[in-house]
């Protein structure tokens, strides 16, 4: 069922130290389907309204791909209608302000691309003075790697490609925490026999070679786009159970026993849910799905009564 413009959903909170504001779906995620914890490991603390409005604004014939915050406002890509992601000419990059929920009109974002690269998403430190960017492997259409720039008079240069990257099939879509000495990315090798996992890796002189992430988080299919929100990792898995096609999926990663939460129908739809971002207000984020258009991938603003995460 497709999503309205505008959506009021009751949200279950979550009885935990960290989690105030994710519903576990009516689907428990059971060891058929995937390593998660059943519902059963959670119950109701609560109830709050969420409102999920479509950006209008920002909508198009094109197909959103990937969002990230920057400057009072976000940086996100897009694919050009019957475009391919393999051409440098279909993916564009926009810059769009953002003030109290209020988006103005996007501009065009400079990446200041080498020419040899084809960049589809990007990422940036917590001062915004460094560019995480994947590009596709060329002359692959579906291989990603990562590259890293610095803005030096507000340009954007000396990109270099991650050497750790180098050593995976594909690996892209890296965010990096507050303090900046943790990575966590998707990637997978040439030996794997599933899909994308997620991986972190430590700075100490460059970054160091990545590990995949311990505990709950990764499954047999596809665990892509991770964002942060403190020492929170949402990501999109098309295998842990719940909603839809790919449900958002979140871990508190101080937990040692890393268990993973779906994000439940507050959150995800029937549909592909690809990307979470959660605003350091910790009450308003951006979300990526095509429960609108199953032929392209839109850009939703939701807000949350009360901190989504509880402090």
């Amino acid at each position: 069922m497709k999503r309205l413009t505008t959506i009021f959903l009751s949200v279950l909170f979550v009885n935990s130290s960290l989690f105030a504001q994710a519903k576990i779906s009516n689907k428990s995620m059971n060891s058929e389907t995937s390593k998660s914890k059943s519902a059963s490991k959670l119950y109701e603390r609560g109830s709050k309204s969420v409102d999920v409005t479509v950006l209008s604004q920002l909508s198009s014939n094109n197909s959103k791909f990937y969002i990230t915050p920057y400057n009072k406002g976000y940086v996100y890509s897009e694919i050009k209608k019957g475009g391919n992601i393999a051409k440098s000419n279909d993916v564009n990059f926009y810059y769009v302000a953002e003030s109290n929920g209020r988006f103005d009109k996007p501009q065009a974002f400079n990446l200041n691309t080498p020419t040899d690269l084809i960049p589809v998403a990007v990422s940036f430190n917590a001062d915004e003075t460094s560019m995480f960017i994947t590009c596709l492997q060329k002359p692959s259409t579906s291989n990603y790697t990562i590259y890293q720039a610095k803005k030096t008079n507000g340009i954007w240069s000396d990109w270099k490609e991650v050497a750790m990257a180098r050593k995976f099939e594909s690996a892209g879509f890296p965010v990096v925490n507050e303090s900046g000495t943790m990575l966590y990315f998707t990637a997978k090798t040439k030996a794997s026999t599933k899909g994308y996992d997620i991986y972190s890796s430590k700075l100490n002189n460059g970054w160091q070679d990545a590990v995949p992430m311990i505990g709950d988080i990764n499954s047999m299919g596809d665990d892509m786009y991770p964002t942060l929100f403190k020492d929170v990792l949402f990501y999109s898995s098309n295998d842990k159970g719940g909603e839809g096609k790919s449900d958002i999926i979140f871990i508190d990663l101080k937990d040692k026993a890393k268990i993973c939460y779906n994000a439940g129908s507050i959150i995800n739809t029937e549909a592909n849910d690809q990307l979470m971002l959660l605003n350091k207000d910790n009450r308003t984020g951006i979300l990526i799905n095509d429960s609108n258009d199953s032929s392209k991938l839109e850009l939703f603003h939701f807000k949350v009564e009360g901190d989504y995460i509880s402090k």
